[in-house]
């Protein structure tokens, strides 16, 4: 696998639907707003009322929960929107809740469990993705005359377009009956829209621990005065990570031709196999 492929990510294709988007600009406040008036017993009733006419969405902008028609779902609301909830936290809950930074949102994004954060990891790397979104909606619906809730775990707004709905989940429990009840639902669900509906599941291990290694140098803050340009240039076809160190090695130190050589890596100026173990021996390929 090279930097730019990642065979990670189950997707069920829906024709892809035509909006815009920019990066993100700046939610974090927004990310510790809870949506508790929508999970209450009153709203929930007041809500089962209206699924008759079809399936609704409950959405957060500006602090402020909207209730929409599907078809009034586009990717320019999701891109306005904030997580519609707010995991707990206690000792003994099996996940670990957090936020990661997001070089593509320039801002945090809340996860729910270590396998959503390595995801995210895989979602902030992708050149095509503009801006990631968790928690990002709700669906409501009657499914054999009772109310089904789902809120998908992310959205991916990406450059043409397109928007990717994902859902993660481990392994071990893709194949459950009720989950592939749930996605199958989810899949249909979102396809008029022109969404896509994806499953991430976890990649190999060396790969998720390649990819955290160049992941630490992608915030561009902190990348700004690197010579990232001047290593980029010294590039010669051939090169491993170890060759294109002592060409430079006369000129800068060590640290610091490394860490631009992971920025590059990670904003796709130069590729390598992620397959395998990092190292001097690496070679590097210029995108």
């Amino acid at each position: 696998m090279t930097s730019d492929e990642q065979p990670f990510i189950r997707d069920f294709r829906a024709p892809a639907s035509q909006h815009s988007y920019a990066h993100g600009d700046g939610r974090s406040a927004q990310i510790a707003t809870f949506l508790k008036p929508w999970f209450g017993p009153p709203d929930a009733r007041l809500l089962k009322s209206q699924l008759r006419a079809g399936v609704r969405v409950t959405v957060l902008i500006d602090g402020s929960p909207r209730v929409l028609d599907l078809v009034e779902l586009t990717g320019d609301v999701i891109a306005a929107s904030s997580p519609v909830r707010r995991p707990g936290r206690h000792s003994d809950m099996p996940n670990k809740p957090g936020t990661f930074f997001s070089s593509t949102n320039r801002d945090l994004v809340q996860y729910e469990s270590q396998l959503e954060e390595e995801f995210l990891y895989f979602a902030d790397f992708d050149p095509l993705v503009l801006g990631i979104r968790a928690q990002p909606f709700s669906l409501w619906g009657l499914v054999d005359g009772k109310m089904r809730k789902h809120t998908p775990d992310f959205a991916l707004l990406c450059r043409d377009g397109s928007v990717r709905i994902v859902n993660v989940k481990p392994e071990s429990r893709i194949h459950d009956v009720d989950v592939r009840d749930l996605h199958d639902w989810v899949e249909h669900t979102i396809a008029p829209n022109g969404f896509v509906h994806e499953e991430y599941v976890g990649a190999p291990r060396l790969v998720v621990r390649n990819l955290r290694y160049i992941a630490g140098a992608r915030v561009e803050q902190w990348m700004s005065h690197y010579p990232r340009a001047q290593v980029f240039n010294a590039w010669r076809p051939g090169d491993t990570i170890g060759s294109l160190e002592r060409r430079l090695s006369s000129d800068l130190p060590q640290a610091v031709i490394r860490a631009s050589i992971r920025n590059l890596l990670w904003n796709s100026a130069f590729r390598t196999d992620l397959r395998r173990s990092l190292g001097t021996l690496s070679p590097l390929a210029r995108s």
